[in-house]
Parts: C-alpha cells; sequence; structure tokens
C-alpha cells in the first residue's frame, strides 16, 4: 500500500503542481475565489475522481479520517498556492479543494464500505477444519 501512496503522490506532483515553470509575482486576480462559480464538467469530474485514491490508500494504511481529510487539504492547498506562481494558465480555485477533499472523503467511505463487506462476509462463512 505504501507503493500506491507514493505512485499518487508521484501523480499528483506531475498533474497538480505547475512544473512549467514560475512567475515571481503571484497572480491574485485571477484565483477563483467562490466554489462552483465557474466549474467545467470535466474538470469537476477529475478533480473528485483523482483524490479518491487518497482516501482508500490513507484508509488501507489505517490513517484516522481526520488525517486524511487534513492531509488531501493540505496538497490541495499547497497545489493551489503553488498555481498562483505558476507561468501556466492554470489558475486557483476553491472549487478544487472542495472536490480534491470531497474525493477523499468518498475514498475514506469506500474503504469503510468495503471493510463492513468483508466483515459481514468473514462473519457468514462456515467454520472451515
Amino acid at each position: 500500500m505504501r507503493l500506491a501512496a507514493i505512485v499518487w503522490l508521484l501523480g499528483w506532483a506531475v498533474f497538480g503542481l505547475p512544473l512549467e515553470g514560475v512567475r515571481s509575482r503571484p497572480r491574485l486576480n485571477h484565483v477563483q475565489v467562490v466554489p462552483f462559480e465557474q466549474p467545467g464538467p470535466r474538470d469537476t469530474v477529475r478533480n473528485l475522481v483523482y483524490y479518491i485514491p487518497m482516501g482508500l490508500i490513507g484508509a488501507a494504511l489505517g490513517w484516522r479520517s481526520s488525517a486524511v481529510v487534513g492531509a488531501a487539504a493540505l496538497l490541495s492547498g499547497g497545489t493551489e498556492v503553488a498555481q498562483l506562481f505558476a507561468a501556466s494558465e492554470r489558475y486557483p480555485s476553491t472549487t478544487d479543494v472542495v472536490l480534491n477533499v470531497g474525493g477523499a472523503i468518498v475514498g475514506i467511505a469506500i474503504a469503510d464500505a468495503l471493510r463492513r463487506l468483508w466483515r459481514a462476509s468473514q462473519a457468514r462463512a462456515p467454520e472451515r477444519a
């Protein structure tokens, strides 16, 4: 599971951080402060879905839900702050942070549901001699 976490973090760095270069001054006039004011459907789904594995991995590693949610908020917020200085046309958005944290919460919920299903199946399984 640690390998999955490392792979996910590498993907986060490649897709989330502005690797094209940075500007010396933040582009504050491009910050989308009000969540869901202008989200595109593809971007909305991408932000939500990409953080689901973080919730699954965190739960599988035994992290408390609050730790997973906090880590998702920190990583997502860090990504958005980095985009303030991006030389590319990527702009920070509170929508992204909300969706990223929401994706991690969905991942935690999926992990909890799978854990309950597994326990229920073990309780119903006949004892093997």
